[in-house]
């Protein structure tokens, strides 16, 4: 009983610092993004279920796309990219041709999910 229940404290500890980690790298996420207009759009590749779960649960009111950002049809000032590997050197420099700057956030967790998370914004 002593030996279950030594296992079960390390366990414990092992989660609730993985839950806090998540937690702080999903706040700074969300904080960097702050209240997004109704133009923002948000897409992911290639990082499960965050284009139809998580995405839609923290921004409801706003366009999320399984894409890459330069598939996005709408004429957005800012697109939020997810992506589960680096981005391409010919993506970043069709967003660029696009008249957009980026910010990239490399390896956060937004929730569980691991990825590098990238801002196209037009000033």
């Amino acid at each position: 009983f002593v030996a279950i229940l030594t296992i079960g404290l390390f366990e414990f500890k092992y989660y609730r610092s993985i839950s806090k980690t998540q937690n702080v790298q999903t706040e700074f996420i969300l904080n960097n993004i702050g209240e997004p207009t109704e133009d923002t759009v948000f897409t992911a590749m290639n990082v499960q279920h965050l284009s139809w779960t998580v995405l839609p649960y923290y921004f409801p009111d706003n366009a999320v796309y399984a894409c890459m950002p330069d598939e996005v049809k709408e004429d957005a000032d800012h697109i939020w990219t997810f992506l589960g590997n680096d981005i391409s050197e010919s993506t970043l420099n069709t967003m660029k041709t696009k008249g957009y700057l980026v910010d990239e956030y490399k390896t956060v967790l937004m929730c569980k999910y691991s990825c590098n998370v990238y801002h196209f914004y037009r000033e």
